[in-house]
């Protein structure tokens, strides 16, 4: 699907796209070979996950150097899961162990994990595995939330994702937006488009956002309060700022749309680094 344009407002250069809707130092993994011992990985221990099962809370996964090839993803948080109680793991759901890991995975840890300011959106997704069940029979009462590389499938990393936003540059790491098929990559590669951290959801409505006078001029000033957050200062003259959603024949009314904040280069010409870089 290409682009839809829906409207070009006077006095501003401002494009509203249509979206369908991230030298190191190596920190040394350990390998497991079995599972025998209860002790949850370090942070920053780095992983070698599969594309596939992420969903397994048991399932264990290999430990690696950081240096290796196969390296996707490494442990940003070890929460404590006492709270759920003595139960074999068999008995809980992964909403129950979400309830027990709380806060203590959310965003601001993965922030701080990564280096990253709030106004950044990580070319990342994240996960978590508890222990497995001879470690949870053995004592093991934890957790462990892993940062994978990728922003829709998991992918070897560039570099040691700790610590990866006070490197520069960071383009490997932040989600930009290619026009045509509307993909996220990684800024490093070309692309249309960067994401400036803020998503709006308006919730149900009669009208699309971009068809509301009044929803319409409130995503406006959030997105231009979000450019200014996020591009350097002063910005680049060539640099503006765009709203990006699906398209309006895709706008169910009775689920309403999530409104996203980008930042573009008025040219249009593709790039392949970061604006903040």
């Amino acid at each position: 699907m290409r682009m839809t344009t829906c409207s070009i407002f006077a006095g501003s250069t401002m494009l509203l796209l249509a979206l369908l809707s991230g030298c190191t130092t190596v920190l040394p993994g350990t390998s497991v070979p079995a599972d025998p011992i209860p002790d949850p990985p370090a942070v920053g221990t780095c992983l070698a996950l599969p594309t596939s099962d992420l969903e397994e809370m048991t399932k264990l996964i290999e430990r690696v150097p950081c240096d290796d090839p196969a390296y996707t993803g490494q442990v940003y948080a070890t929460p404590d899961l006492t709270a759920l109680g003595d139960d074999p793991l068999s008995t809980y759901d992964r909403a129950d162990v979400e309830g027990a890991i709380g806060s203590a995975c959310d965003e601001p840890v993965l922030d701080a994990f990564l280096g990253a300011e709030p106004v950044e959106t990580p070319f990342v997704q994240t996960t978590f595995f508890t222990a497995t069940d001879n470690q949870w029979a053995l004592g093991a009462r934890w957790a462990y939330c892993a940062v994978t590389y990728g922003a829709e499938t998991v992918r070897p990393a560039p570099g040691v994702m700790q610590g990866a936003f006070t490197r520069r540059p960071a383009a490997d790491y932040r989600t930009c937006l290619v026009l045509e098929g509307f993909v996220r990559v990684p800024c490093s590669q070309s692309h249309d488009a960067e994401y400036t951290g803020v998503v709006i959801n308006f919730g149900p409505n009669p009208l699309n956002p971009l068809e509301d006078p009044e929803l319409l001029p409130e995503a406006l000033a959030t997105c231009l309060a979000a450019f200014d957050a996020y591009v350097p200062q002063p910005p680049d003259p060539l640099l503006d700022y765009s709203l990006t959603q699906p398209p309006a024949s895709e706008y169910d009314p009775a689920v309403g749309v999530d409104v996203t904040c980008a930042v573009y280069y008025q040219d249009m010409l593709p790039r392949s680094t970061s604006v903040r870089d």
